[in-house]
């Protein structure tokens, strides 16, 4: 799919603007969706848990649109300004409904329209970027800094000092979201096609990479992946109404879990000579590790400096675990099956966390409730804390690490591996 750049190339900033705006937009909503649909529309834990599991048909559907429709039927840069514009209309009615049904069903097709859209970003960017291998990590960093900035522009153009809760304050995110959807919808329509149109054959479960994701070191990773993968789910879905119980006021909570960022640039800097240096296993059990401390200090109920510590692992579980993760495929994959390989890892992990992770989370949320409507936390972060222990010793026991990569896999390059379409590459908060 990667033509070779010629003279007709978008300069590199704008690709790291497409790149800021993609994860601006995501960074709007994806933080603070399950506070604004508990404080604002007053659903159940498991109502929200349900809406928040239907976006693990996204992850079912994402990589059977860039198989069939991208650089076939439509070029990836149109098709990511079509996904932006129809993303847009979702979000805003989406931000109109008060009713369970209708938010559910609307929160549904809008992750089946924008959930393809990191993906495409990172496909383009490959597309045009010169020696993309070195330089996608600067372009896909302004993604970090775009999530940052949503929570700040928000919190300083959106919410006021001292607003009361339940006012619609928390609607602004979303009305934020469908503003940077549509600068990014007309943007993308100024980056010129980077590939040309694919005729070749269609092949949705390759079998060369399914023998592979089959083998039994990636089967038992992938089990204890799908643990760790639950309780981030959990944290996505209960770190805004936590904070809300610990006092934050609305406009200081996204801002607040924007803390996390700031190591993952840390972490993503290191990560390839902590792989080098103590192998892919102890960068696992070190990503898993944290996950623990993050939900002890949660649990705990801690507040202040322990507090924004425990926020700012989030970053760092996601550059040692999750970005370490498709290290660890790549160096199982050759050139052929690469694509393949993460795609349906990404299915399985993502698709079955995604779902499992958000019933649970609403679930434990109504059996935690207090009778002033809030939640016991410390019950409640429990759940995740059992399972990233259990996904910790499952590592340390069953996992057993590779000392060589995949024979024809010439193009192993860390910096290239965690970035591409399909991957466990995941927008945090």
């Amino acid at each position: 799919m990667i033509s070779p750049r010629g003279k007709n190339a978008p300069p590199i900033f704008r690709l790291a603007a497409m790149m800021f705006m993609q994860f601006f937009a995501l960074g709007c909503t994806m933080p603070i969706i399950t506070l604004y649909l508990k404080s604002e529309r007053g659903f159940s834990g498991s109502q929200i848990g349900l809406i928040m599991a239907v976006t693990a048909l996204s992850s079912l559907f994402s990589p059977l649109i860039g198989a069939c429709i991208a650089d076939r039927l439509i070029s990836a840069e149109r098709l990511l300004s079509l996904s932006h514009m129809g993303g847009a209309v979702l979000l805003y009615f989406l931000s109109l409904q008060s009713q369970f049904i209708p938010v559910l069903f609307f929160h549904l097709f809008y992750w089946l329209i924008i959930g393809p859209t990191s993906a495409l970003t990172t496909a383009i960017t490959f597309h045009h970027a010169p020696h993309a291998v070195k330089t996608f990590g600067g372009i896909r960093l302004w993604g970090t800094l775009g999530w940052i900035g949503a929570a700040w522009v928000f919190r300083c153009c959106f919410l006021q000092e001292g607003a009361p809760a339940g006012t619609g304050d928390l609607r602004g995110a979303l009305l934020l979201g469908v503003c940077s959807s549509l600068i990014l919808s007309a943007f993308s329509l100024s980056i010129p096609p980077g590939a040309p149109k694919i005729h070749t054959r269609i092949v949705l479960l390759p079998k060369d990479s399914l023998r592979i994701i089959m083998s039994p070191s990636i089967l038992t990773f992938a089990l204890f992946a799908i643990l760790i993968s639950i309780a981030d789910r959990m944290y996505m879905f209960g770190g805004g109404p936590y904070l809300k119980s610990l006092g934050f006021q609305d406009r200081n909570i996204l801002p607040a879990l924007s803390i996390g960022q700031g190591p993952e640039v840390f972490g993503l800097a290191i990560l390839g000579l902590l792989i080098i240096r103590f192998g892919i296993k102890k960068v696992f059990l070190l990503g898993a590790m944290l996950e623990i401390i993050r939900f002890l200090l949660f649990a705990a109920e801690v507040n202040g400096l322990p507090l924004y510590f425990g926020i700012s692992l989030h970053g760092l579980t996601f550059a040692f675990f999750f970005v370490t993760a498709s290290i660890f495929l790549d160096r199982n994959c050759t050139a052929r099956t690469r694509s393949g390989v993460h795609q349906n890892f990404a299915l399985i992990v993502s698709g079955t966390s995604t779902l499992i992770g958000n019933l649970l989370a609403g679930f434990v949320a109504d059996r935690a409730r207090l009778q002033n409507g809030g939640i016991a936390f410390p019950l409640f972060w429990s759940v995740p804390l059992i399972f990233s222990v259990v996904g910790f010793v499952g590592i340390l026991i069953f996992f057993k690490e590779r000392s060589s990569t995949v024979k024809g896999n010439t193009e192993n390059d860390a910096s290239l591996a965690p970035s591409l379409p399909g991957t466990l590459d995941q927008p945090v908060g």
